[in-house]
């Protein structure tokens, strides 16, 4: 009985393969961003850069199948220029997917670069070595720009899908450097495309999956992104893109049962005499001069800073570490600031308002008020500034911290001692 022959891995069926999988990944891409209008995701540049890998392959595939349907200059030529355009879509989508300025001069160069190294030895016959160098070369470095966006620890740290990612597309790099290493070295043989080499396997098999993972992860990323912003959006109020009251509470709710939360300020804000702004200029124009406060408000808070449509045209404050004295001046500051910028309509007209503040703070730790309880004495100080002329802030009467308590000994634990006078005796 002959012995069977030992399984091995066709060149040709891993371009088929990768063809596929190019394809395949397009088509999820392209789904993915159908389904949500957030271009910022960056899906329809990754769609591209899938799409233009399965077409790399597919030409590649068809190689000398048929000269006359399918000539040499676009299966050997046209796949190659191809292939450069993969990394470059790519660092496009995972740019614009992390809301970043992609390097447009760098790509662009190192495009030329690669396309040059294809198109100056199909003219000039040069050797097959120069189109692997310069494709490899510059498509390494590409894919090294992506696995930079991916592997910084900001990201992975919070997606362990991106980490996944990035090391595929790391891998991928290192294939493509690797290949442009083999033909300085004199080894382009083993790096041919129909090779059987252990060499051009491994790209192969490395290429496939690093395709199929960086992919998988990109997408995945851009569904829980979208996830996320869903959550966050219903967390806001729909008109100024503050925080709604519901979200005020919960992230304010988490602040208190911090045991190691610093202490902190809370502001209610009230536009004076709104309900003028709304008869004189209609509720587009009261929804104008809402907009306009919330954003002056988020310019003056920090990012750890919690700020809020409380209703109406009432905004809520909370400002981490912040005792009575950063208080009194954020609270200055606001009235000054928001009565100093009119907004204006769209037909040219100017909408002056002023705005009231009570403010609130922490002022014992043994004994810490809540959120609701400091946003009601803000409340109380508010409705003072607003009996008291408006266009002012006003602290609230805080309740006294409570006695520190009396050291206790034997002598206190007996009531306070009574010395007999002389004449006692």
């Amino acid at each position: 009985m002959t012995p069977s022959s030992p399984a091995t891995l066709d060149p040709t069926t891993f371009i088929f393969c990768m063809a596929v999988i190019g394809y395949l990944m397009a088509a999820i891409s392209f789904s993915t961003a159908s389904t949500c209008k957030d271009k910022a995701l960056g899906l329809h540049e990754w769609g591209v850069s899938m799409l233009l890998l399965g077409t790399t392959f597919m030409l590649l595939f068809f190689r000398g199948y048929d000269p006359d349907l399918l000539p040499p200059v676009l299966t050997v030529m046209g796949a190659n220029l191809l292939v450069i355009l993969v990394p470059l879509w790519g660092s496009l989508a995972h740019a614009r997917f992390f809301n970043r300025v992609p390097p447009l001069a760098a790509l662009g160069t190192l495009a030329a670069f690669g396309g040059l190294g294809v198109v100056l030895p199909y003219l000039m016959d040069w050797p097959r070595s120069a189109v692997v160098f310069s494709v490899s070369s510059c498509c390494s470095a590409m894919f090294l720009y992506i696995a930079y966006l991916l592997l910084r620890p900001s990201v992975w740290r919070n997606s362990p899908v991106a980490l996944i990612s990035g090391v595929s597309v790391l891998l991928m790099c290192i294939a493509m450097g690797a290949r442009a290493l083999y033909v300085v070295l004199g080894a382009s043989d083993n790096s041919a495309l129909y090779a059987k080499s252990g060499t051009q396997v491994g790209f192969f098999v490395t290429a496939a999956l690093s395709a199929v993972a960086a992919s998988m992860g990109f997408i995945l990323m851009a569904q829980d992104k979208l996830r996320r912003d869903i959550v966050e959006s219903a967390r806001r109020d729909g008109l100024t893109g503050l925080y709604n009251r519901a979200a005020f509470f919960e992230a304010a709710g988490l602040l208190q049962a911090d045991s190691n939360a610093k202490p902190y300020a809370v502001l209610m804000v009230d536009i004076d005499h709104f309900k003028r702004i709304n008869d004189t200029h209609g509720h587009p124009g009261g929804d104008v001069a809402l907009m306009h406060a919330a954003r002056m408000i988020q310019g003056e808070t920090r990012s750890t800073d919690l700020a809020a449509r409380y209703g109406g045209e009432e905004f809520c404050i909370l400002l981490k570490d912040c005792a009575q004295v950063e208080a009194q001046s954020f609270a200055d500051r606001l009235v000054l600031t928001l009565g100093a910028h009119p907004v204006r309509l769209k037909g040219g007209v100017e909408i002056a308002f002023t705005v009231s503040v009570g403010y609130a703070w922490q002022t014992a730790q043994a004994h810490p008020l809540s959120v609701s309880e400091m946003l009601e004495l803000a409340d109380k100080a508010l409705y003072r500034a607003k009996n008291g002329g408006r266009n002012q802030a006003q602290p609230a009467a805080m309740p006294p911290p409570p006695p520190a308590p009396a050291p206790f000994g034997f002598a206190d634990s007996l009531g306070p001692r009574t010395v007999p006078s002389r004449s006692s005796f």
